[in-house]
């Protein structure tokens, strides 16, 4: 539907007469439309791609040409088809918002009835009801006003509830607190619409496809129109808030609902689903585009427009909520802050004070192992500095040290290769010990193998987000408007300038070469087989949610054999698609599925057995060859390249 037609779409050009009329409705000639009546009195009815005569003078705010046309027999039931969906020309003019042709075309409706008019099934009433619903869908307050104190029409309770629905839907909230002021609702109704009125807010139909833009007022509105809702349905928050404040805590533009909800009463504390509170759900950026988050992609990338919820998080601190609650895993909102969020951001409202700041989750992991699985290597140098009493080497319960948290991949996080190795640095600067293996036979191998060799790039393909400064101290911008901005391509040089931030030391390439050369003794076996879950099904849910690393992701893959085979359990790794954990991954195996090029030629330098098979029969060559984590033809080459054997080749090898 778009109800709302521009002067250029009203351009056509065409030697069909009724276009001049057209003409002379948009350009106001009015003399010139009565002679062209007068000779063809029938043409006010003439459909075209703009409507009718009388949706064209609609469009155009032209009220006199709107006069001259009912004059003419024009009806305010004229037939408007917009696409597959049909309206009147009354409903057109009330979505359109002139009150005064509105007025005129309402009028003249009057004066037919009562008739017994019957338009594609619907009768007066149903017609005028669906005009009524159009003036609230699309925010024409005066409208609804006249139509609420119209004594012609009898209002019956469902379309009453409908138009309510509508505007609470497009967060319309003087509508909404117009027809509290004059409609007794029943307390079901208004439960209903306030859970309607917490959902992303729709758009109007004559946008619908495009983002839903918001500024500074949509959330003064959304607040005074939840305030509203919540008062009017007398709703027991401390019962019944845990689906609305779920919804609040979704998106930054809803900051005004869950504002309204906490100082109604909402408990900020209320946990959901594997026992996370909305400061655990705040723990990690959150998408700006409803769209994205409807269909729960798994796009943590800064350009994806991803920002931290500070309001939402002040919020509810503010409120009375802990950063120290335990989820079903014993973790805290700060452990999981420590990982999503920026130093600056947890510093200032997720720190816990001593004993919280030692404590573990579950498995063992430390705010330490979540701040390395993050990536961010300021948290942890803050963690490190002082007394705080962090053990550098404390391993959980699978044997996962911090140093190879900061190197695993983490689908959780948006972690950049210079991040993790950076990370890695400052961790082995203070004493990790790069030696350690995990219970699934995970090493530094393995893990310094899970970076795309983009040195190995076309170079169309070779782009990177890398970290920005990380202890940045500005507060989120309250006026900011939320423009729909096209992510476009970086130039050549735009990219060659940002690249240059990826130090040559802070690729995963340089820290296995210096491994694999320096003084370090003993370190694992570059050919040590591991237990690995596949990444190449994306993950969708919230990314509380993802068993990223560590504990979690040990509990999926260390499971029995005989379940190995079919789909993994509901929740954590499972939520998607069935797929299986893998066996027998040496560090090259992993490196070649990866696209880590580089390393993957220094392993086999360093004696990596590139006719190894994993649990599938597969060699590092084969799994080059057909990863779906390697999108890039150069990359691929040079990958397989690096690895050498193909399955054919390695038939009948024997490892050395």
């Amino acid at each position: 539907m778009e109800p709302s037609r521009t002067e250029d779409e009203f351009s056509t050009p065409s030697k069909d007469p009724k276009y001049q009329a057209h003409a002379f409705i948009r350009e106001g000639k009015l003399d010139l439309l009565r002679d062209f009546l007068d000779k063809s009195p029938d043409s006010v009815h003439a459909p075209s791609f703009s409507g009718t005569f009388l949706a064209v003078a609609i469009g155009c705010n032209n009220v006199e040409a709107t006069r001259i046309l009912l004059d003419t027999g024009a009806s305010p039931l004229e037939n408007e088809w917009f696409g597959n969906c049909f309206y009147t020309s009354l409903e057109f003019a009330a979505a359109h918002g002139n009150r005064d042709i509105w007025r005129l075309l309402l009028d003249r409706l009057k004066t037919m009835t009562p008739s017994g008019i019957v338009v594609h099934g619907h009768n007066e009433q149903e017609l005028v009801d669906m005009s009524f619903v159009q003036a609230a869908i699309f925010g024409h307050v005066g409208i609804v006003a006249e139509y609420l104190d119209a004594v012609e029409w009898a209002w019956s309770h469902g379309i009453l509830n409908r138009v309510l629905a509508c505007a609470a839907a497009r967060w319309h909230a003087e509508i909404v607190d117009l027809l509290l002021g004059k409609v007794q609702y029943d307390k079901s109704t208004l439960e209903t619409v306030l859970e309607v009125s917490m959902n992303d807010r729709i758009n109007v139909p004559d946008v619908i496809g495009r983002r839903v833009l918001y500024v500074q007022s949509d959330w003064e509105k959304h607040y005074h129109m939840i305030s509203r809702l919540i008062d009017a349905s007398g709703i027991n928050l401390l019962l019944k808030s845990s689906a609305l404040l779920s919804r609040a805590v979704e998106g930054i533009e809803k900051q005004g609902g869950l504002r309204a909800l906490l100082e109604k009463g909402a408990d900020p504390n209320t946990q959901w689903e594997d026992g996370y509170t909305a400061l655990h759900l705040l723990a990690f950026p959150i998408s700006m585009d409803p769209g994205i988050r409807r269909q729960r992609h798994n796009l943590l990338d800064p350009l994806c427009g991803h920002e931290t919820h500070e309001v939402g998080i002040r919020l509810l601190i503010k409120h009375g909520a802990s950063i120290t609650i335990r989820d079903d895993e014993r973790a805290m909102a700060s452990h999981l802050a420590a990982e999503g969020l920026d130093t600056a951001t947890f510093l200032r409202y997720y720190l816990p004070s001593q004993p919280a700041l030692s404590q573990t989750n579950v498995y063992g992991e430390s705010l330490l192992h979540y701040a390395a699985a993050g990536g961010k290597y300021e948290t942890l140098k803050y963690l490190l500095s002082g007394s705080h009493g962090f053990n550098i080497n404390s391993a959980n319960s699978t044997g996962w040290t911090p140093l190879i948290c900061a190197l695993a991949p983490n689908s959780r996080v948006y972690k950049t290769e210079h991040a993790a190795i950076n990370s890695a640095r400052l961790l082995l600067s203070l004493g990790a010990d790069p030696t350690a293996t995990t219970a699934e036979g995970w090493t530094i191998w393995h893990v310094l193998g899970s970076y795309q060799d983009r040195t190995e790039m076309s170079p169309v393909n070779n782009r990177t987000t890398d970290d920005e400064p990380e202890l940045c101290e500005e507060e989120f911008e309250e006026d900011q408007v939320f423009l729909e901005e096209p992510w476009v391509s970086m130039s050549d040089p735009e990219f060659q300038a940002r690249h240059g931030a990826l130090d040559r030391d802070s690729r995963a390439t340089d820290l296995a070469r210096e491994l694999l050369n320096g003084p370090l003794n003993p370190l694992p076996s570059i050919t040590n087989p591991a237990r690995v879950y596949s990444s190449e099904v994306p993950h969708k849910r919230n990314p509380c949610h993802k068993a990223a690393w560590g504990g979690r992701l040990g509990k999926d893959i260390l499971r029995p054999a005989d379940r190995d085979s079919g789909p993994l359990s509901q929740g954590g790794l499972g939520d998607t698609e069935p797929t299986r954990a893998k066996h027998g991954h040496t560090p090259l195996h992993w490196a070649a599925e990866h696209g880590a090029a580089g390393v993957a030629r220094l392993l086999c330098e360093a004696g990596a057995d590139k006719g190894a098979r994993d649990s599938e029969g597969m060699t590092p060559w084969d799994l080059a060859d057909r990863s779906r984590i390697i999108g890039d033809a150069k990359l691929r080459a040079a990958t397989k390249s690096a690895v050498g054997l193909s399955r054919t080749e390695s038939e009948g090898c024997v490892a050395p």
